[in-house]
């Protein structure tokens, strides 16, 4: 770990630490952008917003910001946080970046770095992600990331409401991946 961080990874390209209350500035340029957030569970949040969550994702370490190492900016986050029961050692993985750095591996190399550690420092046994069936980017970055489809689900959740005030559900995909199907794929040198 890197003095004066709690969390600190690097990338050939991008450092993956813990957020700072700093952040916020370049966590509004993507959170503030209502195209970007269309499938997330919250609408767009304004820069005061973001100041309030920079400051909460400084203290919670399933968020990691993922910087920039020839400029230090901060361009996307990683969420990766243990599911429950504790026990299966399941552990999910998300991410949002800033659109002015989409369809450059960003995501993909953070995710990479993060499953590495999760498998091979935390002791993760098996890692999921999900992502709304309309969100092709996402599931594009989990098939590079080499997790398999396990589930199509229909109306499984919801995260808003029509003008009546019913619930629009979404349709979802589940990846997943397990150690020893990482481990065997890290071998063969597909990552």
């Amino acid at each position: 770990m890197k003095k004066g961080y709690k969390f600190y990874l690097e990338t050939k390209r991008l450092i993956l630490r813990n957020f700072r209350r700093d952040d916020s500035t370049d966590l509004y340029e993507y959170l503030s952008d209502r195209e970007n957030v269309k499938f997330e569970p919250y609408d767009i949040l304004s820069l005061k917003d973001c100041k309030n969550e920079a400051r909460l994702r400084e203290k919670n370490f399933s968020y990691i910001a993922c910087e920039l190492k020839e400029s230090g900016k901060m361009i996307g986050n990683i969420y990766f946080n243990q599911t429950l029961p504790y026990e299966y050692m399941t552990w999910e993985l998300g991410y949002i970046f800033n659109p002015n750095y989409h369809k450059m591996g960003f995501a993909t190399e953070a995710s990479i770095k993060v499953l590495e550690y999760g498998f091979d420092v935390l002791g993760v046994r098996r890692v999921i992600a999900n992502c709304d069936v309309k969100n092709r980017s996402s599931a594009r970055v989990m098939e590079r990331l080499q997790m398999r489809l396990e589930k199509c689900s229909k109306e499984e959740l919801f995260f808003k409401r029509d003008h009546t005030g019913q619930p629009i559900y979404k349709d979802t995909l589940q990846y997943a991946i397990l150690k020893k199907e990482f481990d065997e794929k890290r071998e063969a040198g597909r990552y």
